[in-house]
């Protein structure tokens, strides 16, 4: 199976401010994401080691969960739930579907 992550593409960045003039407060990091592509998108992260949620700005939500699940998946193999800010659930399954990619 491929690597999730390919050497050389993991760093360690430095904090910052939540922002501008704020102490920090988060861990917030700027860094960019590329799932299907070459040239990453770059976004600032809010890191939280507490939880296993990914949340991410409403603007990039759908864009990210169809670059993440494709669609076929996504319609057969998972939900949303709207009520709950669209926290998307899948069938443990998803992880083994041929189309995925490592997660």
């Amino acid at each position: 199976a491929d690597a999730a992550c390919n050497p050389g593409t993991l760093v360690w960045p430095p904090a910052e401010a939540v922002g501008p003039g704020e102490a920090r407060s988060f861990w917030v990091v700027s860094g960019g994401v590329a799932i299907h592509r070459k040239t990453p998108t770059k976004v600032r992260f809010l890191v939280d080691t507490g939880t296993t949620f990914m949340l991410v700005p409403p603007r990039v939500f759908e864009a990210l969960v169809v670059s993440i699940i494709p669609p076929e998946v996504l319609r057969n193999m998972c939900g949303i739930a709207p009520d709950e800010g669209g926290l998307v659930i899948c069938d443990c399954a998803v992880m083994h579907h041929a189309k995925m990619l490592p997660l």
